[in-house]
């Protein structure tokens, strides 16, 4: 099927060598190839052709075309066959000469919005195109044709933009999972931090708690003071590690350059820090039992 005459934006970026690349001028590359062997085919062919109706193209050939594919075609008829009827996203004036030689747009609306320092082409196809069976062309067509195109080549991946983004964000993604695993060792070992020093801080307040409860204090309001102790704690611990860890993001951010963006996750940040509350809560809460249960007597009476 070839296009009769969609809107949207035509981009390929490309990957070699298992190296990402924002570059997308696979489609122009092979545009532009395309357009060499047009051009030399049009140069001097063997090939008559004469237009029977708007819709036929008749030709004659000394030796039938090999392929009507772009892809797969490397003789001197298939190109000028093809010349005469496949239309590309870029193309080259139909004349001899050297006017041969001048690109024009093809199937695409103008000549591609180069940006990125000459890494990224931009075309917009024109409007209403369609193949001769009536279905639209779509952007993610061309993707496809040089997909095909580059199977012989393992080592090249073809993606569009939304694919690349997807692809730099997995592994990121893949980081940020490593670092969450470390965050939870972290915590577990914060918590037996926690439970440690508070255990060593009511051997050492013995006699502190004795007096206290030989005031009045009750079983609930011991356990109560020890398990605010941990979540205070616990919230110090995560408001500084925050901290701390926002000035590093900050910094390998700027170190990075202008690829990423910094961005500051306030929702996540705040379930963290209520987290490490909860977290606290539950570690303290074998300390606050242990101290409550103290003899009152005993107590006052240690050393």
């Amino acid at each position: 099927m070839a296009p009769v005459h969609q809107n949207g934006p035509v981009g390929v970026g490309t990957r070699t060598g298992g190296l990402a690349a924002r570059a997308r001028v696979g489609a122009v590359a092979l545009v532009a190839a395309v357009g060499l062997a047009l051009g030399a085919s049009g140069c001097g062919g063997s090939s008559g052709t004469s237009s029977s109706s708007p819709t036929t193209l008749d030709a004659t050939f000394s030796t039938f075309p090999d392929y009507l594919d772009p892809s797969m075609s490397y003789t001197l008829e298939g190109w000028t066959a093809m010349w005469e009827t496949y239309v590309p996203l870029l193309t080259y004036v139909h004349a001899d000469g050297a006017a041969g030689t001048k690109l024009i747009p093809g199937l695409a609306r103008a000549m591609p919005k180069i940006t990125d320092g000459g890494h990224t082409y931009t075309l917009f196809l024109r409007k209403g195109l369609r193949y001769s069976d009536g279905t639209p062309v779509r952007a993610s067509d061309f993707g496809a044709t040089i997909e095909r195109v580059l199977e012989r080549y393992p080592t090249v991946e073809v993606q569009d933009q939304t694919e690349f983004k997807d692809s730099q964000i997995a592994q990121f993604n893949t980081i940020l999972n490593l670092l969450y695993v470390m965050l939870l060792l972290a915590v577990v070992i914060a918590l037996i931090g926690i439970v440690n020093t508070l255990a060593l801080s009511i051997y050492e307040r013995t006699r502190e708690l004795g007096l206290l409860r030989a005031v009045g204090m009750t079983r609930a309001q011991v356990r109560t003071m020890v398990r605010d102790e941990a979540v205070i704690i616990s919230i110090f611990g995560s408001l500084l590690g925050l901290l701390i860890g926002l000035a590093f993001g900050r910094a390998l951010v700027s170190a990075i350059g202008s690829e990423i963006s910094f961005a500051l996750p306030i929702t996540q940040l705040v379930i963290f820090v209520i987290l490490a509350g909860i977290a606290g809560f539950l570690a303290g809460a074998w300390p606050a039992r242990r101290a409550a249960r103290h003899d009152v007597l005993e107590a006052i009476h240690s050393e």
